[in-house]
Order: C-alpha cells, then sequence, then structure tokens
C-alpha cells in the first residue's frame, strides 16, 4: 500500500509540475522580473473557479488588516467585479486570455438572472446573490485578533464604479479580433445598457471602492469609472462601425470629465480629492469651509486619474495631486489608501495595491528610477514563496491581512510590465 501510494504521490506531482510548466511557457514575459510575475500570474489562475469562471478575491477570510484588533476582518472568498476587471485586464498583457473568458462566462450568466440596475458588487463564486455576514463566536482569530466572519456585508451596498469595471473587464473583447465570437452572450446592446446605469448614477453617493459601511459620498474614484464606462463605450462603438453611437457616448463620457474636473478638484489645496463637493449645496459648502491639511480627504485612488487615462501625464493638476498625495499619503516609502478615520478608525498599515498606484503614476510622469526603486523595495516584501497579502506594516514590513490576495498580485504584473527594460533594448 505504501509503495502505491509513493508512485501516486510521485505521479501526481509530476502531472502537476508538468501543467505548471505549460501554463509558465504560455505567457509573455517581461524582460525584467520574470519570476516574480510567473508565480503572481499562477497564483490569479488559481483565484478562478474553472467551472462558473467566478474569479475570487482571496482564498482566506478573517486575517486582520492589522494588529490593532480594529475589526478589520473580512470573508474576501467571493467574486468582486470590481477586483475581477484588474484581474482579467493584468493577465490579458501576459497574453492569457482563458481566464478573462472564462470570467464572461460568468457575468453573462448572472446578467441573465438580474436586472441589470440591480447588479451587486459582489458573488458568490457559484452565482450566490446572498452572502449574509456573521461572525463565528467560538472562533478566536488569526493571533487572537478577532472576529472571525463568513460571508460579506457589502454585498448589497451600492457601490457606482462597478459598471465601469465590468465594461473595463469585457472591453478587450471587442478589440481583439481572436475573441471576436466570445461577444455573442454579451454584445454591445448588452454594455449600453449597463452604461446607462453608469450615466444615470455618477452623481450619486455610493459606498465608494473601501466600501465605508457609515457613510455614502459622491466617489471620485465611482464617478471616473462611470467616465471610464461612458468613455469605453464610444471607443467601442467606433470599432464595431455603430454609426452615431460613438459621439453620443463620448458626449456622456465629456459630461462626467467636466464634472470631476469642476467638483473633485479643490483650488485650495491644490489638489483633486477623494469626493465631489458642491458649493452651492449647503451641506457639501459646510464640508468645503471646514477643509483642513488634517482632514483632506486625500485618497489612494486619486493616482489612477493618470493611469486610467482621465488625465493626461502632463496635466498640472494631476501632477498637483502627485505631490499633495506623496506629502501626505506616503511614510517609509509606503502609501495609506487614506489616513482619514473611517467606520473602524484610521488605518494602521499600507494597502499594498495602492504602492502599486503609485508606482505606476510615478513611472507615468517620467519618474521611473523612482519607481523601479519603490517597485524593488515592495518586491522584497513577499513571503519566501513570493506572494503578497493584502497588507503591510509601515515599520516592520509584516504582511498582514487575507493571502493570497489578488489585487497585490495584480500590482506586481502590472507594475513589471510598466517597468521592466524592453525585449528589443536587448536585441531580442
Amino acid at each position: 500500500i505504501f509503495e502505491n501510494v509513493v508512485l501516486f504521490c510521485k505521479s501526481q506531482f509530476e502531472l502537476t509540475r508538468d501543467y505548471w510548466t505549460k501554463f509558465s511557457n504560455s505567457l509573455f514575459l517581461p524582460l525584467e522580473y520574470q519570476r516574480e510575475v510567473v508565480r503572481a500570474a499562477i497564483t490569479l489562475q488559481l483565484c478562478q473557479n474553472k467551472g462558473t469562471g467566478g474569479i475570487v478575491a482571496a482564498l482566506t477570510t478573517s486575517i486582520p488588516e492589522s494588529g490593532d484588533n480594529s475589526g478589520r476582518n473580512w470573508d474576501y472568498r467571493f467574486c468582486w467585479i470590481r477586483d475581477s476587471h484588474y484581474i482579467v485586464s493584468a493577465l490579458n498583457k501576459l497574453g492569457l486570455t482563458s481566464v478573462g473568458e472564462g470570467y464572461l462566462d460568468f457575468i453573462a450568466n448572472i446578467l441573465e438572472k438580474k436586472v441589470y440596475s440591480k447588479l451587486q458588487p459582489i458573488y458568490g463564486i457559484f452565482y450566490e446573490d446572498k452572502l449574509e455576514e456573521f461572525e463565528v463566536k467560538n472562533l478566536t482569530g488569526y493571533k487572537g485578533f478577532g472576529p472571525v466572519r463568513l460571508g460579506n456585508g457589502a454585498y448589497n451596498q451600492i457601490q457606482n464604479d462597478i459598471y465601469g469595471s465590468l465594461i473595463l473587464a469585457i472591453k478587450r473583447f471587442f478589440f481583439d479580433k481572436r475573441l471576436k465570437e466570445k461577444c455573442k452572450r454579451l454584445n454591445f446592446s448588452h454594455l449600453e445598457k449597463i452604461g446607462d446605469i453608469a450615466y444615470q448614477l455618477y452623481r450619486c453617493p455610493d459606498a465608494g471602492i473601501w466600501e465605508l459601511r457609515g457613510s455614502k459620498n459622491i466617489h471620485t474614484y465611482s464617478v471616473m469609472m462611470c467616465w471610464i464606462a461612458c468613455n469605453s463605450l464610444s471607443q467601442i462603438a467606433e470599432i464595431i462601425g455603430e454609426d452615431g453611437k460613438n459621439e453620443i457616448w463620448d458626449k456622456k463620457a465629456k459630461e462626467i470629465e467636466e464634472y470631476i474636473r469642476k467638483y473633485a478638484w479643490s483650488e485650495k489645496f491644490q489638489t483633486f480629492i477623494g469626493i465631489c463637493l458642491d458649493s452651492e449645496k449647503e451641506n457639501d459648502r459646510k464640508i468645503l469651509e471646514e477643509l483642513n491639511e488634517e482632514v483632506l480627504p486625500l485618497d489612494a485612488t486619486l493616482l489612477l486619474l493618470g493611469t486610467m487615462g482621465f488625465c493626461k501625464n502632463n496635466d498640472l493638476k494631476y501632477l498637483k495631486t502627485l505631490e499633495k498625495i506623496e506629502k501626505n499619503l506616503v511614510r517609509n516609502n509606503l502609501l495609506y489608501r487614506y489616513k482619514i478615520g473611517d467606520d473602524f478608525g484610521k488605518p494602521q498599515n499600507s494597502f499594498i495595491l495602492c504602492n502599486f498606484w503609485y508606482i505606476n503614476s510615478l513611472n507615468y510622469v517620467g519618474r521611473k528610477e523612482e519607481a523601479k526603486s519603490l517597485f524593488e523595495n515592495i518586491l522584497r516584501k513577499t513571503n519566501i514563496y513570493g506572494i503578497l497579502s493584502e497588507d503591510i506594516d509601515f515599520e516592520t514590513g509584516e504582511l498582514w491581512g487575507n493571502i493570497p490576495q489578488a489585487y497585490s498580485m495584480v500590482g506586481i504584473i502590472e507594475s513589471a510590465l510598466e517597468l521592466s527594460k524592453t525585449w528589443s533594448e536587448v536585441g531580442l
């Protein structure tokens, strides 16, 4: 029996090794950081359920974001529409379109059962739409830092960025001729319905990307993603020859762009801010009057205004925003997502994905050497398997939060592709 077990284990090991070797050999890799990119790609591939195409944000629950008993312990074993877009985009850039194809089927199956306006930010891996959150009282939690949670209450939040995320995840299928057939289940008319909702909601408050539980605002990131929804539809309409549709969606995109530039820009502080405020509204006017450097709603997502195409790399307002973020959110070469207290107090650790946003922003504005230095600093903080969790301690470099965190592994791929020398630089 023992010999049979040994032979079985050996054969399974060889099959596993051969599978992942073949997988790795299929990837388009940058010249530099190949080992790190391969590890990230393997990790992200393992976050997808092959049967449904659903992609989970992480494979664990309730590992705390920091060791301060803040209660920031969440169950990430579900499929976020937002996170999935980032994952599909990163793997597409490595030539791995199969994950995106599977995710397209996942979304198509959800949309067949749902009114588009009732889309949730999160679903279960088998399309579950009720993810009731509760605490497991008899478990003490990682290092004694509870609570241990099952389910995630954010499933019934309003998060207006998801419509732009959904269109971005599908957009490539209209541009890559090899994948054209995949658009039959989610064609342009389907995407227009999603875009219509984004356009209707761009001035509406939501819980935002950080899923705040105690407040709602008109978050700049959410508005930007509504702009991306309309802008992407304009681009898709042009490429597929939908006469007149590109102008319609371009007009809507320009309207949202003007809104962001008017209401998310603080002339007083010379920066974009994380929420849109209208001085003609009494409540917003009070907030504006009370703003100071200590309570300025700066948010790391503002860095994406550049790298996601809203601001050009020489846009003075974007450069001023980057400067303000560096002054207010950087500590020990790591980045806070924001510093203002939320439902659980002030964040204590650095949210790892935000560091990759910062790195890519530096590269975007021409500060490549600084970006590379920070990137390589983050790579030194992975665990012995080359994997990152959600958060990192500013002082000790200890990893906290659920692991592996798909967001963080996406960051490795995106930054490596941006910062690596090109193959042509070595004559290949």
